[in-house]
């Protein structure tokens, strides 16, 4: 039997952007708690309804324990919503572990460590995720941690050829080369993870200024205040040199002595004796009518993990029937004090393009944001959020 919205019981709503919500669901078969992503369709472009079901297809091709699992996806009744079922994490993001003061240096090497496993992943198979940061980092509890996954590839994108040329991502995660509107590959994502590990430690991005123009500036420059940590520092280092064939690599960093010596675990270097291979889905047409859309089996059932390096790590593993569309919308509002944060972090709300205010950097911090390079450098597609990358 095709998967309905009948399957689940809506628990709560997590989040909520321009075209999309996501809820907490248990699904009544199994009785197990997941991420339900809904989607509205016909209100996207062509483009944007691409996006998404690239989304589906590069999580469902992959079996990567530190990148969100994908486990279902099925259409309404009338074809104009679909709904992305993925693995649930009940901590929420990374944000929220920071918020708490849960994250120690000696946290921010296992963080780095599975980070880099998963986008070893990634680029092993010619994908860039091209928006890491603290709200796109999940984290699901293990028996001897916490684990972290990968998620929100909403703006992932196959690079043919090894590289891309769209101006997109979050300003102060975003590499030099992206801000600059060149053909940019891999490094870009490994830029994003030195900033995002920098915040961890030091509290704030690395690179900061009054508006947009001001915060290009100080990314082009590269000069960013030390950590205490001095280990930590250099590592962030190499992922934070200005020229991205400086950077180094997922496999050199899982190399590095200071990474093995830090993290406690020298598994990490027989993880470069080859390539993490996933069997990638075939691209999802969008046919005219949207109730005959092709889409990826369901994932239910937990599947062994293809990596054998994800193996030998062993540092993380994881672990009323009556409901229709209509309880979405008639889901009660979360009561005060409820602290839960969940993922996918939802998509940013659409703005309309307008000058760059002082300060408004900052706002930028969570919210990803993509713009046309072909044409207008300031012009932002519906799929982004508020303020434009600007170019020197």
């Amino acid at each position: 039997m095709p998967t309905t919205i009948n399957d689940f019981i809506i628990i709560d709503k997590l989040g909520e952007g321009s075209f999309s919500q996501v809820y907490k669901v248990k699904r009544i078969a199994d009785n197990q708690f997941y991420a339900l992503k809904k989607v509205n369709l016909s209100l996207q472009t062509q483009n944007e309804k691409l996006s998404t079901l690239n989304e589906i297809r590069i999580l469902a091709s992959i079996n990567n324990q530190h990148i969100i699992e994908y486990k279902d996806s099925f259409l309404d009744s009338d074809g104009c919503i679909l709904y992305i079922v993925m693995e649930y994490a009940p901590i929420g993001n990374l944000i929220k572990l920071q918020q708490q003061n849960l994250i120690t240096t000696q946290e921010i090497w296992r963080i780095a460590v599975q980070l880099l496993l998963g986008l070893k992943c990634l680029h092993d198979n010619q994908i860039l995720h091209r928006d890491l940061k603290l709200a796109n980092i999940l984290v699901v509890n293990s028996p001897i941690g916490y684990q972290y996954k990968i998620g929100d590839l909403n703006i992932s994108k196959i690079a043919k050829g090894n590289m891309a040329k769209t101006v997109i991502g979050t300003p102060l995660y975003a590499a030099p080369e992206v801000w600059q509107g060149t053909a940019y590959s891999y490094p870009c994502d490994i830029w994003s993870l030195g900033c995002l590990l920098y915040e961890l430690a030091k509290g704030a991005p690395p690179f900061n200024g009054k508006d947009l123009q001001d915060l290009n500036l100080k990314i082009q420059s590269g000069q960013f205040d030390p950590i205490n940590n001095q280990d930590l520092n250099q590592f962030i280092s190499f992922m934070l040199k200005v020229k991205p064939k400086d950077r180094l690599n997922c496999d050199k960093l899982l190399q590095s002595s200071l990474l093995i010596k830090n993290s406690g675990n020298l598994a990490v270097q027989t993880i470069v004796d080859g390539k993490i291979q996933i069997d990638l889905l075939q691209t999802i047409q969008i046919p005219k009518n949207l109730k005959q859309l092709n889409l990826p089996s369901q994932n239910y059932i937990a599947k062994p993990k293809r990596s054998e390096s994800c193996q030998k790590l062993k540092t993380q593993n994881s672990i009323q029937t009556k409901n229709n569309t209509n309880q979405i919308s008639q889901l009660p509002p979360k009561k005060s004090g409820q602290t839960e944060i969940q993922q996918p972090p939802p998509l940013a709300p659409n703005r309309i393009a307008r000058p760059i205010l002082q300060n408004q950097a900052t706002a930028h911090r969570h919210n990803p944001l993509q713009i046309t390079s072909q044409r207008d450098p300031r012009q932002i597609t519906r799929q982004g959020s508020a303020g434009p990358l600007s170019r020197r």
